[in-house]
């Protein structure tokens, strides 16, 4: 392995200034990630079942559009539906062995909605615009000529006569030339913002019916050992009856994130708090909706634009551009090798060694043997290479595990 160890990782918590993000489980890009992994998980798991490999497929285009929501103290209710389109391309057979693609795929959307904003119905209030490819329209490129060219396997790759033709059922290789990045820990900052979330969704237990909604978004600044936090985070508004009773709600948010910040970040002063800075009650404008989520009046996501592996935006740590929700976990380089470098870097950290990793593979290359592999150290660090290299083997030669753990949902992937 083409493996180099390098004393040059940059702690973010050193830095004078520090900036960590997260888009909530109901912000709408953070919603596409996790339905588009949702709808890569669902297939995954029946064509392992039933064939005993997961078939290729990608739900990584996934995208939600907002529909139109009457909001009032006390009550709220759709008058246009939420459309979701769901895009990509899945194999739709093994041989003459049909998948029944469409109804699969139609109803993990209908139960996803169905599980995380309970208020809404699901046959009125959603509206899914089907866009997936079948695998008999769906090219994987190759050259076409005699009969063997005709004939060649990668012609079938998405809708495989066997699982001879799917290279994957000999050597996992890379099917494109990217990267993916990890590290550990979390920094303090980064801490907290996850507690955030975590913090205000808990509320909704201590009371018979919930009333904070999962579309938080969390903006913190650290700059020395000051504190900046602007959090959005709805009240869902059967719980709000009246103006009061919105923000007395607020005030118990803003009691929650005062409190997490002193726990979390002990030695750091909470200069500023903002709470739903935009409310304003003379233009009856505050942070109320029906189903504790944007997507029902006005805002719309996409995969891979929100949080990266590891569940926050933080611009000060080694991350990539890939949009790793919905791709294929046996065999998809960027989603894998993210996933991969997170696990080393939490497997280093575990043993004393603060660490951030990059992983990257060329086309076609096996996917256990990726083509650099570079893994920077807390420079004040002491470690031993042979450990560290040992750690980097160990997972990158049982990356079926990597693929097993994506399934059962181990990781956070956004």
């Amino acid at each position: 392995m083409n493996l180099q160890i390098t004393p040059t990782r940059r702690d973010p918590n050193r830095h004078p200034f520090e900036i960590v993000e997260r888009k909530g489980a109901g912000h709408p890009d953070t919603l596409s990630d996790h339905l588009a992994e949702t709808l890569s998980r669902e297939y995954s798991r029946y064509t392992q079942s039933r064939f005993g490999m997961v078939l290729r497929h990608q739900f990584d285009k996934t995208a939600i559009m907002c529909g139109r929501c009457r909001v009032t103290f006390g009550d709220g209710e759709m008058k246009d539906p939420i459309r979701v389109l769901v895009n990509g391309r899945a194999s739709s057979r093994l041989g003459d062995a049909l998948i029944p693609l469409r109804e699969l795929l139609t109803e993990t959307v209908k139960v996803f909605f169905s599980e995380r904003f309970p208020m809404l119905n699901t046959e009125k209030d959603l509206r899914i615009l089907y866009e997936v490819r079948d695998g008999l329209y769906s090219s994987t490129s190759g050259v076409f000529g005699d009969e063997a060219a005709n004939a060649a396997a990668i012609h079938y790759r998405f809708h495989p006569r066997s699982l001879n033709d799917l290279p994957e059922s000999r050597l996992v290789v890379s099917n494109d030339t990217s990267l993916g990045c990890g590290s550990a820990p979390y920094t303090p900052l980064e801490r907290l913002v996850l507690s955030i979330e975590d913090g205000l969704q808990a509320l909704n237990s201590k009371e018979s019916e919930p009333w904070v909604g999962t579309d938080i978004k969390t903006m913190a600044v650290r700059r020395g050992d000051e504190l900046s936090l602007v959090v959005a985070a709805p009240v869902l508004a059967r719980s709000a009856r009246s103006a009061d009773e919105y923000f007395a709600r607020v005030r118990i948010m803003e009691g929650v994130v005062r409190d997490l910040a002193a726990q979390v970040m002990p030695d750091n002063s909470l200069s500023r708090l903002m709470i739903n800075c935009s409310d304003d009650i003379e233009e009856r404008k505050l942070y109320m909706n029906f189903t504790g989520s944007s997507i029902e009046s006005g805002d719309e996501g996409m995969v891979g634009r929100g949080n990266r592996m590891g569940g926050v935006i933080a611009p000060l740590r080694p991350w990539t551009m890939e949009g790793i929700c919905g791709k294929n976990s046996v065999y998809h380089v960027g989603k894998l090798y993210s996933v991969a470098a997170f696990e080393i870097a939490d497997r280093l950290d575990r043993k004393g060694v603060p660490a951030s990793v990059y992983l990257i593979n060329r086309m076609a290359a096996p996917m256990r043997e990726p083509w650099f592999a570079h893994v920077e150290i807390d420079p004040e660090c002491m470690f031993e290479a042979q450990s560290v290299e040992q750690q980097v083997n160990d997972v990158m030669n049982d990356l079926p595990s990597i693929t097993e753990g994506i399934l059962l949902q181990r990781y956070r992937l956004a």
